[in-house]
């Protein structure tokens, strides 16, 4: 059941590939992820050397590796909130993180299998709030909303 559950919020946190509408972190993110790690991991190995598609080879491609990571975490952080806000609303753990990852990627079968799981009758309102709040955040690339407020915009 446990291996089942992180499998299932692995695939929906990658969500759509890439240009897609579907919430989650995207297959071009990972890649690059994926990238820029195993040349991190090269430079411990040849720390003098200079490798093509490193951080250090080019300015642009440290930006958008700087980019890529700052979006990971975003979705991290934001996933962790939403949990801590479902769980402080009478959700246990597994159904209140199913809740944040099935609204932040829509994957509608994760939010109705754990929507009514609370001690309380119904569902609570700022539960569906949530789930719509992360529906929106899901959809909409949350590092832009964060960089429409940095102060390096205005």
């Amino acid at each position: 059941r446990s291996s089942d559950l992180i499998f299932l919020i692995g695939l929906a946190l990658i969500g759509g590939c890439s240009y897609s509408t579907a919430g989650g972190i995207k297959i071009f993110r990972l890649r690059s992820m994926l990238h820029h790690s195993t040349n991190e991991i090269k430079r411990l190995v040849y720390p003098s050397q200079i490798l093509p598609g490193s951080v250090d080879a080019d300015k642009a491609t440290f930006i958008a590796a700087k980019a890529t990571w700052s979006a990971f975490f975003s979705v991290l952080i934001f996933v962790m909130l939403m949990t801590a806000l479902f769980a402080s609303l009478g959700h246990d753990f597994v159904a209140a993180l199913s809740l944040s990852v099935g609204g932040f990627a829509t994957v509608g079968n994760m939010v109705s299998d754990n929507l009514f799981n609370t001690s309380a009758p119904g569902v609570p309102v700022l539960s569906l709030v949530g789930v719509s709040l992360a529906g929106v955040v899901g959809r909409i690339e949350l590092l832009v909303i964060l960089a429409a407020f940095s102060r390096n915009r205005w």
